[in-house]
């Protein structure tokens, strides 16, 4: 696939160390499927498929999510609850009027 025109740069940069890479945490996640099913991400996904690192490598789900959305996904597309200073919690957890108003735009 070629000229991918990245869309957060400083996130894809920061993405790798000398030590790791950086993911999401997914045991809770609310994404747009459309985002997804897009021609480009299905090109990018598919030949990530191609190369077997999925099964050869263990790459996992988080990562490959993590860079595409660092490679296809606007910054104002993309909410993360560490900019809203959420808390991790298994119980029901109240959120903040402001991050309310802004899921808003996000659920139908």
């Amino acid at each position: 696939m070629k000229n991918i025109k990245v869309k957060q740069a400083e996130m894809l940069r920061q993405a790798f160390t000398d030590d790791y890479v950086l993911s999401y945490a997914n045991n809770f996640e609310v994404m747009r499927l459309d985002f997804f099913r897009r021609s480009d991400v299905r090109q990018w996904i598919e030949m990530i498929d191609q190369t077997h690192g999925i099964f050869k490598y263990r790459w996992g789900d988080a990562v490959i999510r993590y860079l595409t959305i660092a490679l296809f996904a606007e910054e104002r597309e993309v909410l993360h609850r560490s900019q809203y200073n959420l808390s991790y919690c298994h119980r029901k957890c109240g959120l903040p009027t402001s991050l309310k108003v802004k899921l808003k735009q996000y659920v139908q």
